[in-house]
């Protein structure tokens, strides 16, 4: 079941992370920062368990990694500094905050 858990937890950060990260106000990516806030708070809740982890990391990297190719002639992420920013920062952040051990106090 943690497994399932993850994995929609990983569409719902990559696919509105991946369509809402070009959004500008003001000159400023407020789109980029708020989809790296909801990778960071949705990886944070997949680290419950080993199943719910790989669900979600497994799930995210397939859908940043597709939406950044060029199959159809489009691509969800474009080959600028944000889509860069968004594509190597997601897949860090994820990477980094799922796979970091547990801490016993």
């Amino acid at each position: 079941m943690g497994f399932f858990i993850g994995l929609a937890l990983a569409l719902v950060a990559g696919i509105f992370g991946t369509v809402f990260h070009q959004t500008n106000l003001a000159s400023v990516p407020i789109g980029l920062v708020l989809s790296l806030t909801g990778v960071t708070l949705l990886a944070i809740e997949a680290r419950a368990g080993w199943p719910k982890r790989l669900g979600f990391l497994c799930v995210f990297l397939v859908v940043i990694i597709f939406s950044a190719q060029d199959i159809t002639g489009d691509t969800l992420i474009p080959a600028n500094q944000v889509g860069t920013i968004w594509s190597y920062g997601s897949a860090s952040l994820a990477l980094l905050i799922t796979l970091w051990p547990k801490l016993k106090r």
